[in-house]
Protein backbone atom coordinates (compact mmCIF):
# COMPACT_ATOMS: atom_id res chain seq x y z
CA UNK A 1 0.00 0.00 0.00
CA UNK A 2 1.55 3.27 -1.08
CA UNK A 3 1.38 6.44 0.99
CA UNK A 4 -1.76 8.43 0.07
CA UNK A 5 -1.03 11.70 -1.72
CA UNK A 6 -2.67 13.50 1.19
CA UNK A 7 -2.73 11.99 4.65
CA UNK A 8 -5.57 12.88 7.03
CA UNK A 9 -4.89 15.31 9.85
CA UNK A 10 -3.58 13.54 12.95
CA UNK A 11 -5.15 15.19 15.98
CA UNK A 12 -3.40 15.24 19.35
CA UNK A 13 -5.92 12.78 20.79
CA UNK A 14 -5.82 10.29 17.89
CA UNK A 15 -3.92 7.14 16.99
CA UNK A 16 -3.92 6.30 13.28
CA UNK A 17 -3.55 2.68 12.20
CA UNK A 18 -2.51 1.72 8.67
CA UNK A 19 -2.58 -1.92 7.56
CA UNK A 20 -0.36 -2.23 4.49
CA UNK A 21 1.00 -4.86 2.15
CA UNK A 22 4.75 -5.16 1.72
CA UNK A 23 6.32 -5.80 -1.66
CA UNK A 24 7.45 -9.22 -0.38
CA UNK A 25 7.79 -11.07 2.90
CA UNK A 26 11.52 -10.24 2.75
CA UNK A 27 10.97 -6.47 2.59
CA UNK A 28 12.13 -4.60 5.67
CA UNK A 29 8.96 -3.31 7.33
CA UNK A 30 10.92 -0.55 9.05
CA UNK A 31 12.12 0.77 5.71
CA UNK A 32 8.58 0.53 4.31
CA UNK A 33 7.05 2.75 7.02
CA UNK A 34 9.59 5.59 6.80
CA UNK A 35 7.74 7.31 3.91
CA UNK A 36 4.57 7.27 6.03
CA UNK A 37 6.31 8.89 8.98
CA UNK A 38 7.88 11.48 6.69
CA UNK A 39 4.48 12.26 5.14
CA UNK A 40 2.94 12.90 8.58
CA UNK A 41 5.83 15.22 9.40
CA UNK A 42 5.91 16.94 6.01
CA UNK A 43 9.56 16.10 5.38
CA UNK A 44 11.61 13.79 3.15
CA UNK A 45 12.29 10.23 4.41
CA UNK A 46 15.97 11.05 4.16
CA UNK A 47 15.52 13.75 6.79
CA UNK A 48 14.50 11.24 9.44
CA UNK A 49 16.87 9.74 11.98
CA UNK A 50 15.90 6.57 13.78
CA UNK A 51 17.26 5.86 17.21
CA UNK A 52 16.77 3.00 19.66
CA UNK A 53 15.61 2.93 23.25
CA UNK A 54 17.46 1.02 26.01
CA UNK A 55 15.87 -2.26 24.87
CA UNK A 56 15.94 -1.58 21.13
CA UNK A 57 12.56 0.06 20.57
CA UNK A 58 12.86 2.36 17.51
CA UNK A 59 11.98 6.04 17.80
CA UNK A 60 12.49 9.16 15.74
CA UNK A 61 15.18 11.54 16.92
CA UNK A 62 15.81 15.27 17.11
CA UNK A 63 13.11 17.63 15.80
CA UNK A 64 10.89 14.73 14.69
CA UNK A 65 10.75 12.92 18.03
CA UNK A 66 7.23 14.26 18.71
CA UNK A 67 5.79 11.70 16.28
CA UNK A 68 5.49 8.34 18.04
CA UNK A 69 5.03 5.12 16.08
CA UNK A 70 5.00 1.34 16.27
CA UNK A 71 4.90 -1.27 13.56
CA UNK A 72 4.50 -5.01 13.22
CA UNK A 73 4.41 -7.39 10.29
CA UNK A 74 3.39 -10.94 9.51
CA UNK A 75 4.46 -12.24 6.12
CA UNK A 76 3.67 -9.57 3.54
CA UNK A 77 1.23 -7.66 5.75
CA UNK A 78 2.33 -4.88 8.10
CA UNK A 79 0.53 -2.63 10.57
CA UNK A 80 1.72 0.88 11.42
CA UNK A 81 0.44 2.97 14.31
CA UNK A 82 1.24 6.68 14.66
CA UNK A 83 0.38 9.33 17.26
CA UNK A 84 1.75 12.57 18.62
CA UNK A 85 3.75 12.38 21.84
CA UNK A 86 2.85 8.83 22.82
CA UNK A 87 6.11 6.98 23.57
CA UNK A 88 4.29 4.00 25.09
CA UNK A 89 2.50 2.95 21.88
CA UNK A 90 2.64 -0.61 20.54
CA UNK A 91 0.95 -2.59 17.78
CA UNK A 92 1.05 -6.26 16.87
CA UNK A 93 -0.45 -8.19 13.96
CA UNK A 94 -0.52 -11.94 13.28
CA UNK A 95 -1.82 -14.03 10.39
CA UNK A 96 -4.31 -16.79 11.13
CA UNK A 97 -2.36 -19.89 10.07
CA UNK A 98 -2.25 -23.41 11.53
CA UNK A 99 -0.36 -23.67 14.81
CA UNK A 100 -0.68 -27.33 15.83
CA UNK A 101 1.38 -26.86 19.02
CA UNK A 102 -0.28 -23.72 20.29
CA UNK A 103 -1.15 -25.24 23.67
CA UNK A 104 2.50 -26.21 24.13
CA UNK A 105 3.51 -22.64 23.24
CA UNK A 106 0.95 -21.24 25.66
CA UNK A 107 2.13 -23.60 28.39
CA UNK A 108 5.69 -22.38 27.92
CA UNK A 109 5.08 -18.63 27.65
CA UNK A 110 1.65 -17.78 29.12
CA UNK A 111 0.42 -17.73 32.69
CA UNK A 112 -1.08 -21.06 33.87
CA UNK A 113 -4.64 -19.70 34.08
CA UNK A 114 -4.39 -18.37 30.51
CA UNK A 115 -3.20 -21.75 29.24
CA UNK A 116 -6.04 -23.48 31.08
CA UNK A 117 -8.52 -21.04 29.54
CA UNK A 118 -7.19 -21.74 26.04
CA UNK A 119 -7.34 -25.50 26.59
CA UNK A 120 -11.02 -25.15 27.54
CA UNK A 121 -11.90 -23.40 24.26
CA UNK A 122 -13.64 -25.38 21.48
CA UNK A 123 -10.97 -26.73 19.09
CA UNK A 124 -12.41 -24.79 16.16
CA UNK A 125 -12.01 -21.47 18.00
CA UNK A 126 -8.84 -22.13 19.95
CA UNK A 127 -6.41 -20.78 17.37
CA UNK A 128 -8.23 -17.45 17.02
CA UNK A 129 -8.38 -17.13 20.81
CA UNK A 130 -4.65 -17.83 21.03
CA UNK A 131 -3.82 -15.18 18.42
CA UNK A 132 -6.09 -12.59 20.01
CA UNK A 133 -4.39 -13.18 23.36
CA UNK A 134 -0.90 -13.23 21.83
CA UNK A 135 -1.36 -9.95 19.94
CA UNK A 136 -2.78 -8.25 23.03
CA UNK A 137 0.23 -9.30 25.08
CA UNK A 138 2.79 -8.38 22.46
CA UNK A 139 1.21 -4.99 21.74
CA UNK A 140 1.60 -4.08 25.42
CA UNK A 141 5.18 -5.36 25.51
CA UNK A 142 6.08 -3.41 22.37
CA UNK A 143 4.55 -0.28 23.88
CA UNK A 144 6.58 -0.81 27.03
CA UNK A 145 9.72 -1.14 24.94
CA UNK A 146 11.35 -4.28 26.29
CA UNK A 147 9.44 -6.70 24.07
CA UNK A 148 9.22 -10.45 24.54
CA UNK A 149 12.27 -10.53 26.80
CA UNK A 150 10.10 -8.97 29.54
CA UNK A 151 8.02 -12.17 29.67
CA UNK A 152 4.62 -12.84 28.12
CA UNK A 153 3.44 -14.40 31.39
CA UNK A 154 3.97 -11.05 33.14
CA UNK A 155 1.25 -9.44 30.99
CA UNK A 156 -1.78 -11.26 32.33
CA UNK A 157 -5.24 -11.26 30.80
CA UNK A 158 -8.66 -12.66 31.55
CA UNK A 159 -11.35 -12.86 28.86
CA UNK A 160 -14.63 -10.95 28.58
CA UNK A 161 -15.56 -10.71 24.88
CA UNK A 162 -11.85 -9.88 24.48
CA UNK A 163 -8.69 -9.60 26.56
CA UNK A 164 -9.04 -7.75 29.87
CA UNK A 165 -5.88 -6.82 31.78
CA UNK A 166 -5.25 -8.81 34.93
CA UNK A 167 -2.10 -8.87 37.03
CA UNK A 168 0.45 -6.87 35.04
CA UNK A 169 3.82 -7.17 36.77
CA UNK A 170 6.83 -4.95 37.37
CA UNK A 171 7.21 -1.76 35.34
CA UNK A 172 3.95 -2.46 33.50
CA UNK A 173 1.85 -2.19 36.65
CA UNK A 174 -0.74 -1.05 37.34
CA UNK A 175 -2.77 -2.59 34.54
CA UNK A 176 -5.27 0.27 34.83
CA UNK A 177 -2.85 2.68 33.14
CA UNK A 178 -3.03 0.72 29.87
CA UNK A 179 -5.57 0.94 27.07
CA UNK A 180 -6.14 -1.68 24.38
CA UNK A 181 -8.09 -1.83 21.13
CA UNK A 182 -8.55 -4.78 18.78
CA UNK A 183 -9.01 -3.31 15.27
CA UNK A 184 -10.51 -5.16 12.31
CA UNK A 185 -7.53 -5.11 9.94
CA UNK A 186 -8.61 -7.71 7.38
CA UNK A 187 -9.77 -11.31 6.97
CA UNK A 188 -7.48 -13.91 8.46
CA UNK A 189 -5.60 -11.33 10.54
CA UNK A 190 -5.58 -10.53 14.24
CA UNK A 191 -4.19 -7.32 15.73
CA UNK A 192 -4.11 -5.14 18.82
CA UNK A 193 -2.90 -1.64 19.60
CA UNK A 194 -1.90 -0.79 23.18
CA UNK A 195 -0.87 2.46 24.79
CA UNK A 196 -0.45 4.28 28.08
CA UNK A 197 -1.23 7.98 28.30
CA UNK A 198 -1.90 9.71 31.61
CA UNK A 199 -2.49 13.09 29.92
CA UNK A 200 -5.41 12.50 27.58
CA UNK A 201 -7.95 10.04 26.20
CA UNK A 202 -7.02 8.66 22.78
CA UNK A 203 -9.18 7.59 19.83
CA UNK A 204 -8.05 4.86 17.45
CA UNK A 205 -8.90 5.30 13.76
CA UNK A 206 -8.16 3.39 10.58
CA UNK A 207 -8.10 6.21 8.02
CA UNK A 208 -7.95 3.71 5.17
CA UNK A 209 -11.70 3.20 5.37
CA UNK A 210 -12.54 1.26 8.54
CA UNK A 211 -14.83 2.64 11.23
CA UNK A 212 -13.11 4.44 14.14
CA UNK A 213 -12.60 2.54 17.38
CA UNK A 214 -13.36 4.35 20.60
CA UNK A 215 -10.90 4.49 23.49
CA UNK A 216 -11.21 1.28 25.50
CA UNK A 217 -9.39 0.78 28.79
CA UNK A 218 -8.23 -2.81 29.29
Amino acid sequence: MSVPSRLPHLADDEIHLWPMRLASCNEDAGHAVLPWLAAYLGVSPGDLRLGRGPFGKPALEDAHARLSFSWSHTGEVALLGVAWELPELGVDIERDRPRPRLLDIAGRYFAPDETAWLAAQPPEGRQAAFLRLWTAKEAVLKAHGQGLSYGLHRVGFTWNDGPAAHGFEGDLAPASRWSLVEPAVGPGLHAHVAWSDEQRTRRVLLPGGEEPFAHAPV
